[in-house]
């Protein structure tokens, strides 16, 4: 059974955890540490992945300045995404080819833990033809993307605990025009984002087959 190890960067801004990402996957990449999950809860920030269109921007740049929003371009596939308070953002840095035969099938079970931890909630959690990422009858409920260096993985999903949202008005989500998103609040179900994370670990090790343990904590901050 595989060891990973999980680290939880809490609230913070996203250019300190991707900071603590990165020293991570560096780490992973040569051996160095163990295959790893980041967890985070961001200060509100959109990101742009590689396939962003530009249309997918709702709000200008000032306006989502004003908002108080930072906005990124990273190197995972997809395209916009909010992440924000309540919302679960989750970085596996794993060696994926452990796990699977390709980085398709990799990203078929990060979607089957979501749509796992959801069956623990009495949700159905189902994935859509041709789109990445998890759904509920009302919308979409984890985004996914993700990037492959050195063999190992960065970046990843996002789960909708409990979000404000306000914010998602500033973008068309992941690039899908007419989709909706929605949330664990929205059905009834009411956890904190630790508790969220606590329950995707769960699941996350019985899709991955993985023993999962906290790592030694590692400072997020930038030197």
């Amino acid at each position: 059974m595989n060891l990973i190890n999980w680290y939880d960067a809490g609230f913070c801004d996203y250019d300190s955890a991707l900071f603590f990402q990165q020293r991570l996957h560096a780490g992973v990449a040569c051996g160095d540490l163990h295959d790893s999950v980041l967890f985070q809860e961001n200060q509100p920030v959109i990101t742009l992945g590689r396939d962003a269109k530009q249309s997918s921007l709702l709000w200008s740049a000032q306006r989502i300045a004003d908002a108080g929003i930072i906005l990124r371009q990273v190197e995972r596939g997809g395209d916009a995404t909010y992440h924000g308070p309540g919302i679960l953002v989750i970085s596996p840095i794993l060696r994926f080819l452990d796990y699977a035969s390709n980085v398709h099938l990799y990203l078929r079970m990060l979607e089957e833990t979501v749509i796992r931890q959801c069956a623990a909630y009495g949700l159905h959690g189902f994935r859509k033809n041709g789109k990445s990422g998890v759904w509920l009858d009302d919308g979409k409920l984890s985004a996914v993307g993700v990037a492959v260096s050195r063999s190992a993985t960065m970046h990843g999903l996002s789960l909708n605990v409990n979000p404000e949202w306000t914010h998602f008005s500033a973008i068309v989500p992941c690039g899908l025009v007419g989709e909706g998103v929605t949330s664990l609040a929205t059905h009834g179900v009411y956890k904190t984002v630790k508790h969220a994370r606590d329950d995707f670990l769960a699941a996350l090790s019985e899709v991955f087959g993985a023993k999962l343990l906290p790592g030694t904590p590692v400072t997020q901050e930038k030197e």
